[in-house]
């Protein structure tokens, strides 16, 4: 048996210990306003459906990332003027 889980990020392997307390995170990339905003998973602003699949490069879209460190770094590479955090779940 194997002491890490094996998960699949963005077409990228990602392995994650057992028993590692991570929050995931989301980024909602905003074209038309262009702006991205960083979102905590529990938020209420997050949608309950996963709908990343069906952005495009226009629109925008809903994206996860399992540590805030990736979720920063996609902010950084979203192509957009403004970046900020979500107010209501302070992340």
């Amino acid at each position: 048996m194997r002491s890490s889980l094996e998960l699949r990020e963005n077409g990228r392997d990602a392995v994650y210990q057992r028993g590692a307390v991570s929050m995931a995170y989301w980024i909602h990339i905003a074209r038309s306003i262009d702006r991205v905003t960083l979102h905590k998973d529990r938020c209420s602003e997050v949608p309950s459906s996963s709908i990343g699949s069906s952005s495009d490069f226009w629109e925008g879209g809903w994206f996860d990332y399992p540590d805030k460190e990736r979720a920063l770094a996609a902010m950084e590479q979203a192509g957009t003027t403004e970046q900020r955090r979500c107010t209501l779940c302070k992340a």
